[in-house]
């Protein structure tokens, strides 16, 4: 299963680069390269931040809700094709022990996305604390090195 980039790593991307921008405008429109800095100080911020949001517990309860719904539609899908193909209806116990199943796959396969998508998570949030970091450190000796600050 692929996992792409959420809402929320998106935004942080965009909050990100703006930063790293800002810093870079103030520090040539000031002459002062401590704004370089400064955004740095901020990046660092804003992975501290996304780093407490508890990322598995917010995709359980979205993925609840839908593992809901998709066990129902897999259940009607596969009943129907049952009864379409065999002309009868299921038996409560065959009933029940498809249903437990399809809940225990698509259990499997929402643990295995949780998974993945807080691996990713965890990735980003340590690639965000170091540019951070780097930028709050060496920031102003950058402005200084491209030339964009006497």
């Amino acid at each position: 299963m692929k996992v792409t980039k959420s809402r929320l790593e998106w935004l942080v991307i965009g909050a990100s680069y703006g930063l790293v921008l800002l810093g870079v405008l103030l520090s040539w429109l000031t002459q002062d390269p401590t704004w370089m800095s400064r955004a740095g100080s901020l990046l660092i911020v804003l992975a501290i931040l996304v780093a407490s949001i508890k990322l598995d517990e917010v995709l359980g309860a979205h993925i609840n809700k839908f593992r809901q719904r998709s066990s129902e539609d897999q259940m009607n899908a596969i009943r129907d094709q049952r009864e379409e193909f065999h002309g009868e209806k299921l038996g409560p116990q065959y009933e029940a022990a498809l249903k437990a199943q399809v809940d225990k796959a698509t259990t499997d396969i929402f643990a295995t996305y949780i998974q993945k998508r807080v691996v990713q998570m965890k990735a980003f949030e340590v690639k965000l604390l170091v540019a951070g970091t780097l930028i709050n450190g060496f920031g102003d000796k950058l402005m200084v090195w491209t030339c964009l600050v006497q």
